[in-house]
Parts: C-alpha cells; sequence; structure tokens
C-alpha cells in the first residue's frame, strides 16, 4: 500500500490498487539518457562546491497541474532502483 493510499483511504481498506503508468516512453528515455551523461562524468569536490558554475547536475519536469510530472519522478526512481532504467 503506497503512502497516497493509506492517507486517503485508511490502512483498513479492502482492495489493492495497481498503478498503470503508459504512454511515457520518451520522457523516460529522455530522463534515461540525461542520467547516463551526467553518471559518466566524474564530479571532483572542487566542482560540486564551486556554487557560481552552472547547475549541470538538476533535471526540471515542467507542465499544468495533474498532467503526471510527480508521477513520472517517482516512476522512474522505482526503475532507477529495481535496475531496469
Amino acid at each position: 500500500m503506497s503512502i497516497d493510499q493509506f492517507f486517503g483511504f485508511g490502512p483498513e481498506v479492502s482492495f489493492v490498487a495497481h498503478e498503470v503508468f503508459t504512454n511515457r516512453e520518451e520522457q523516460i528515455e529522455r530522463l534515461h539518457r540525461w542520467l547516463v551523461q551526467r553518471t559518466e562524468r566524474a564530479w571532483p569536490a572542487s566542482d560540486l562546491q564551486n556554487f557560481h558554475r552552472a547547475a549541470e547536475n538538476i533535471q526540471v519536469v515542467v507542465g499544468a497541474g495533474g498532467i503526471g510530472k510527480s508521477t513520472l519522478a517517482r516512476h522512474v526512481a522505482d526503475l532507477a532502483l529495481a535496475g531496469r532504467l
């Protein structure tokens, strides 16, 4: 049970919900390419502590409310943690 289901329906919910996430392959592939590019580079401590450099290690997902930005971020994080990204 997800935290959203817990607070939305309570711990005694009598059903199981399965999240379906479709039609986001292009966005997932873009995030995957971006992550690969960032992980191939070595980040020396001096680069990370230089707060005047361009922030190349930040990804932003933008769009209207309710289109799945947070769901996309959680889905990509789950794929990465499962080793399927």
